[in-house]
């Protein structure tokens, strides 16, 4: 979504990411970009992929002017933002870069505002930068995901509405649901949702039951003592596998104490600052933007833009003071208590973003691939290891002493000794 650099946008970005769960967001033009992990933007700072799932960014492929190319569980995402005074040789540059990152990656989603007009995706008509667009991008096998005829840019009191936010996607990335939401955004630009993959695992282990699985603070894992536990533990009598998981469950409580955080623990929470207030603003501030393109006359439309702005600034006020307010609690809570809520923010400040890291060496930037593994291992075999030169125990002789010290020169240096 494009947040037109609104700083209101962006938080109700995030509070509908929170509410629907989202595992990766498109941003264009934010207000800013956090340094907290999960944010990778362009070099501009004009656009950026978010791993706001449980998931994290395993790699940055490209950053350049108005795209970023990450990967987020297997799957390439490519944000792009092509601002319409950009020439049209700008506008190559950033296609072939594309075209150049994308050849061979995996799985691959492309999103973002191109100021691109084309039949194909409900435009009145052609121009050379959709033209440019969708040859580009089918060249690479991917296929247009945009479906209905609901404008994707909501329109100003200049400009009417439009459909500038194009997506295309691999068949392999079995991209689904593709639609323009109704939520109001504080952008002139609307949201758009759509599935990656299957939601199920071929397991069928869904997510609430991982997020109720027991888990443990394996930095207190003592592998002595949890061997002596199990040899311990009489499992003979453990037929099922019930039982045994039981046994075993009992086992690591003796071991390591139990980790209150589960994964995806804030996905479907609200924002700290969310409130009953602000929700109601923002079913207002939809209403008040539903009405002015319903109204005949020119007054009629000039009257309901009026009330609709001025809502909007009461939404805006309104998330300020209840941030604001939640600061002031934090402060106050800092004096009854200085290691709790305040700490942990604090601490979380430094530590950076809570999303467990990717340990895995293959999808890791720069990480070595196995053919990189399998050359190192070679060489280290063929390498010639030298052993340690062995020094004598047995103690010089004295007449060997004596001819070393005859020989050093007597050297006096000048000056004071």
């Amino acid at each position: 979504m494009n947040c037109n650099g609104c700083s209101a946008a962006q938080d109700l970005l995030n509070q509908a990411a929170r509410t629907a769960r989202a595992e990766v967001l498109l941003v264009s033009h934010p207000h800013r970009i956090p340094s907290n992990g999960s944010w990778e933007g362009d070099t501009d700072g004009i656009w950026a992929i978010v791993a706001s799932g449980a998931n994290p960014v395993q790699r940055i492929r490209c950053r350049a002017p108005g795209v970023v190319i990450a990967d987020v569980a297997g799957i390439t995402f490519a944000s792009c933002y092509a601002p319409p005074r950009w020439t049209l040789r700008q506008y190559q540059t950033m296609l072939d870069l594309l075209r150049a990152t994308l050849r061979d990656a995996p799985p691959v989603v492309v999103g973002g505002d191109f100021n691109a007009w084309s039949k194909a995706w409900s435009s009145r008509m052609d121009n050379l930068r959709g033209r440019m667009l969708t040859t580009a991008l089918e060249d690479l096998g991917l296929v247009l995901q945009n479906s209905g005829r609901k404008p994707t840019y909501l329109g100003s009191g200049v400009c009417p509405p439009s459909w500038v936010d194009v997506t295309f996607a691999s068949p392999s990335a079995l991209v689904s649901g593709w639609h323009v939401t109704s939520r109001y955004t504080n952008s002139d630009h609307a949201e758009i949702s759509f599935v990656v993959g299957e939601r199920t695992s071929e397991c069928g282990v869904t997510r609430t039951m991982v997020e109720t699985l027991p888990r443990w603070k394996v930095s207190h894992f003592d592998k002595e003592r949890f061997t002596g536990v199990l040899e311990a533990a009489d499992f003979s009598g453990a037929t099922t596998v019930a039982e045994i998981t039981r046994r075993l469950t009992s086992a690591c409580d003796e071991v390591m104490p139990r980790s209150r955080r589960q994964p995806g623990k804030q996905a479907g929470q609200p924002m700290f600052w969310w409130t009953p207030e602000i929700e109601m603003l923002q079913w207002h501030c939809q209403w008040a933007h539903s009405r002015v393109h319903r109204r005949a006359t020119a007054e009629e439309r000039k009257q309901m833009g009026d009330e609709k702005h001025e809502i909007k600034r009461l939404l805006t006020h309104a998330i300020r003071r209840s941030k604001k307010r939640c600061l002031e609690a934090l402060a106050q809570a800092l004096d009854g208590n200085p290691f709790g809520d305040s700490f942990k923010i604090a601490m979380g400040w430094f530590r950076g973003s809570r999303r467990p890291p990717e340990v895995d060496a293959d999808v890791l930037e720069g990480g070595p691939t196995s053919e990189t593994r399998r050359i190192i291992a070679t060489v280290t075999e063929s390498t010639i290891r030298y052993a340690a030169p062995m020094w004598a125990d047995a103690a010089m002789a004295v007449q060997t002493n004596r001819r070393i010290l005859r020989r050093v020169q007597k050297v006096s240096a000048r000056g004071v000794n």
